[in-house]
């Protein structure tokens, strides 16, 4: 799975640049919804997140509050895909420890900061992985980290 630059595409009467998101995969999985969905839809929102203005910011707010602790000081930063040891980040309670992944954990460059805030959540809310954040099978509710996905969703593209 990945994002494809903008290319040209040959229509009828014109043509266009349009972005493209491909996946490989085809084989259904959670709750009866096909890899390519989970995935295209986790890949749309890591768009979002880089096209989106303050995007970025609220998730980097939101994590930043959900892994502090009561003395003020930050959860110590753990493994959280069980994979590569370079998949660091936060545990904290979510429905699925990568959420908290922090991309810029280890580097000395901090300048994309991203997290799988969104992607996840947007991949639990449409496909239901993660038990869609109401608590379905091994996952525990998070209404939090529901109501911040929506609140992204309806508010993006906002001006203040």
């Amino acid at each position: 799975m990945y994002y494809r630059r903008p290319k040209t595409r040959l229509q009828t009467l014109d043509s266009e640049r349009v972005p493209e998101i491909l996946t490989n995969v085809d084989k259904a999985t959670v709750s009866g919804v096909g890899d390519h969905q989970r995935v295209a839809t986790h890949e749309l929102a890591h768009r979002f997140q880089y096209t989106v203005p303050g995007i970025h910011e609220m998730e980097q707010k939101f994590i930043v509050r959900r892994t502090t602790l009561a003395d003020g000081t930050r959860e110590k930063p753990v493994n959280v895909s069980g994979g590569t040891s370079r998949e660091i980040g936060y545990a904290d309670s979510f429905p699925d420890a990568y959420m908290g992944r922090d991309y810029s954990y280890g580097r000395a460059d901090k300048s994309d900061p991203g997290t799988e805030i969104l992607s996840v959540g947007m991949e639990s809310l449409f496909t239901g992985t993660q038990g869609g954040f109401v608590g379905a099978g091994r996952y525990n509710r998070d209404d939090e980290c529901r109501s911040f996905i929506l609140g992204i969703l309806a508010s993006a593209g906002r001006k203040a």
